[in-house]
């Protein structure tokens, strides 16, 4: 645990903060290198990136502090103290995948063609922020007494290093997405992948956490929220893998016209 790597005076360089920019970059590096699409020029989507990025911490945050509310409205100022930690990855995803939405109605683009390019992006990206939650010590697991285990100043017992786990998936995830991305048969495949795969990999991994508390039906959150995100992909599929038919047969028809 190092949720501070250095100080100097007043000023802190938090892993946390460390690794989430690091992710960024990572995930704006990779961006960089694939081809324009839905008539955004490279540069376009890197700044989608940023503007996502930011309204991702946001929605993140507000998800963080209503599930900690007890705690901020005593401490109010800190917030903003993002930099330490506390954001909700499925508040970040919702905020992020609102946010795309909004542009993509006022650019008149694809929502699913921007989905498909974006959601390895978030896979590396969360990759190296998990690195960074397991420095601070934020989402740590249930105790165990495997060889890997590790201990926490703040615990009493040695836990699943559950940030870790999570982080190895999200990395293998990312270079399945991104391997995929360019052979898809159908556009919103990459992002119908990315919902049951994460989903699936989060509710598992929740039984390994030890800070996540069930609020019904013995599921927590996340699990619950996971639960939607493949329900929302099983209905995606039907609906895209649907509307791949349709076109791919209607183009068909078109050829076999008599010229």
């Amino acid at each position: 645990m190092l949720p501070i790597i250095f100080s100097v005076g007043p000023i802190h360089l938090y892993s946390y903060g460390l690794m989430f920019a690091i992710g960024v970059l990572a995930a704006i590096f990779y961006l960089s290198k694939q081809q324009p699409v839905a008539g955004l020029k490279q540069n376009q989507i890197i700044d989608l990136i940023l503007f996502l990025t930011f309204v991702g911490i946001l929605g993140g945050r507000v998800f963080y502090v209503l599930q900690h509310f007890d705690y901020y409205q005593k401490n109010p100022m800190e917030v903003f103290a993002v930099w330490q930690g506390g954001l909700v990855i499925y508040g970040g995803l919702i905020g992020a995948v609102v946010g795309l939405a909004i542009f993509c109605l006022i650019r008149r683009v694809n929502f699913f063609e921007l989905t498909d390019l974006y959601f390895p992006a978030v896979s590396l990206a969360m990759a190296f922020g998990r690195i960074g939650c397991f420095l601070n010590g934020c989402c740590y697991g249930t105790p165990t007494h495997l060889p890997w285990a590790v201990k926490f100043p703040f615990l009493k017992e040695v836990v699943h290093p559950t940030q870790i786990y999570f982080s190895i998936f999200d990395f293998i995830l990312f270079v399945f997405l991104a391997y995929r991305y360019p052979r898809r048969s159908f556009v919103g495949e990459i992002t119908i992948a990315y919902l049951v795969l994460y989903g699936q990999n989060r509710f598992m991994g929740e039984y390994y956490r030890g800070d996540n508390i069930p609020v019904i039906w013995g599921m927590t959150q996340a699990q619950i929220t996971s639960l939607a995100f493949v329900v929302v992909a099983g209905v995606l599929y039907l609906i895209l893998f649907r509307k791949k038919d349709i076109v791919s047969t209607s183009n068909e028809n078109r050829q076999n016209l008599p010229r």
